[in-house]
């Protein structure tokens, strides 16, 4: 089981989920049960440090119709997923095809394997709140 972080910066409006370690389908899924989850409108999956080898297909469609749950709840308008390698990638990559192709979520989702990237690409994916006059 691996070891998850969740953390909100109110001033980017940035929700940020660390994992370390080996990751499973259940892990994933229970984050969202923790409080604070769907916080920001931007979001940030970091994977960088962990393991997603225990996760198999069939565990793709569990974890997005819990994210299709939270649609309504969950303030994100564009997620970024940082991963460590290219299995890794490739799989989030099928999180991204199914969430679109399947369940019709048209949120935009970047994957990349740097950090700094899907900070740079979530600045330009979510425009500031525009404050009411």
């Amino acid at each position: 089981m691996g070891n998850v972080t969740l953390n909100y910066d109110a001033e980017t409006d940035l929700e940020t989920v660390t994992f370390t370690g080996a990751v499973c389908a259940a892990d994933i899924i229970g984050v969202t049960h923790k409080n604070g989850f769907g916080t920001g409108r931007k979001k940030l999956w970091d994977f960088s440090q962990s393991d997603l080898s225990d996760i198999i297909p069939e565990d793709v469609i569990d974890i997005l119709e819990r994210f299709k749950e939270l649609d309504n709840i969950n303030k994100a308008k564009a997620t970024a997923v940082v991963v460590k390698n290219q299995a890794d990638e490739v799989l989030i990559n099928l999180f991204k095809a199914t969430s679109k192709d399947v369940l019709q979520r048209t949120m935009p989702i970047h994957v990349t394997k740097s950090k700094s990237d899907a900070l740079q690409w979530l600045e330009t994916a979510v425009q500031p709140e525009k404050q009411a006059s």
